[in-house]
């Protein structure tokens, strides 16, 4: 047995390595897999994403909404909603 764990030692540290990339790719990290809507409407500070703006541009538009200089939740989401539809356009 320990004969076998000397012999094979570089196969089973790349196997280890191997499940613990994939363990934490799809465990921790959340930027490699889809962020599910809630996550996404959580950013948001509670605002929802409009359809009219792209699965992929979701997170930019969540971004605008927390990052803009604008006092109201409501001045934000037009601000941003304007600036995501006209570049669509």
């Amino acid at each position: 047995m320990k004969n076998f764990f000397k012999n094979n030692s570089s196969i089973l540290v790349l196997i280890i390595i191997v499940v613990g990339g994939f363990f934490y790719a799809f465990k921790v990290d959340s930027r490699i897999l889809i962020p599910k809507i809630g996550q996404t409407d959580l950013q948001c500070a509670g605002v929802a994403v409009p359809s009219e703006i792209k699965y992929s541009e979701g997170d930019l538009f969540c971004s605008c909404i927390r990052l803009s200089n604008h006092q109201t939740i409501k001045e934000r989401y037009d601000y941003c909603v304007n600036k995501f539809t006209k570049n669509t356009k």
